[in-house]
């Protein structure tokens, strides 16, 4: 009403006529309502990106604590399992890998043991004499 009440006395000072000042409102009064939409429409949209985001935000974490969850879950079923299963067939399979290992670490050791045992049998036969 302020920018009506311009042009009103610009005409009556004669600068245009009263045709002129009101087109020049008209123009003005279409700009502004058109800029008021326009942020109306950009304030909804912002609104609903925003929540969106959110809600997008939101299912992630969501998902992340449910998928956390659930290999925890098996984690603890797979323990259960395994706690009530009986360990037979795994313990065979545990003693025959070591038993092969020191086999084949024990023949060495026989090979130098006789030989650590002649310096041992020469020292006593001379104590026995």
């Amino acid at each position: 009403m302020v920018y009506k009440n311009h042009l009103l006395n610009g005409v009556k000072k004669g600068a245009f006529t009263q045709e002129e000042a009101d087109r020049r409102f008209d123009v003005w009064l279409n700009e502004k309502n058109t800029k008021i939409e326009a942020k109306r429409t950009n304030v909804e949209t912002g609104k609903t990106d925003a929540e969106k985001a959110r809600i997008a935000a939101e299912v992630k974490k969501s998902d992340a604590k449910a998928a956390a969850l659930s290999a925890k879950l098996a984690a603890m079923s797979a323990a259960e399992v395994a706690a009530k299963a009986p360990p037979v067939e795994e313990a065979p399979a545990a003693e025959e890998a070591p038993v092969a290992a020191p086999a084949v670490e024990e023949a060495p050791a026989e090979a130098e043991a006789p030989a650590a045992e002649t310096p041992a049998a020469e020292s006593e036969a001379p104590a026995a004499e």
